[in-house]
């Protein structure tokens, strides 16, 4: 527990050291995601400041997991934009995909 709270609380700044993990603001605007006729994931939006954590609790099959995918870049999403601290990794729109 020791290590994590010591990893939280020494990368929240925005420099680069080498061997530093940083923490970077993570929005995620009008988020669709379809498998067929299911909507796994229905048009959400989360803003996770810097230097946050973000916990997503729910049933099986709420589109948790989907969601995760999306942000990791595993899935492509059927519409919205992901966007993690100044870069655009999602805008099916707008033709971004970047891979994981």
């Amino acid at each position: 527990m020791m290590i994590l709270k010591d990893c939280l609380s020494s990368s929240i700044d925005q420099k680069h050291p080498e061997g530093r993990v940083i923490f970077m603001k993570l929005v995620i605007e009008n988020l669709t995601k379809t498998f067929g006729d299911v909507v796994a994931v229905n048009n959400i939006d989360i803003v996770v400041e810097t230097g946050k954590l973000l916990v997503l609790p729910g049933p099986s099959g709420c589109g948790k997991t989907t969601t995760l995918r999306c942000i990791a870049g595993f899935e492509n999403p059927d519409s919205g934009r992901i966007t993690i601290g100044d870069k655009i990794v999602t805008d099916p729109q707008n033709g971004i995909n970047l891979p994981p």
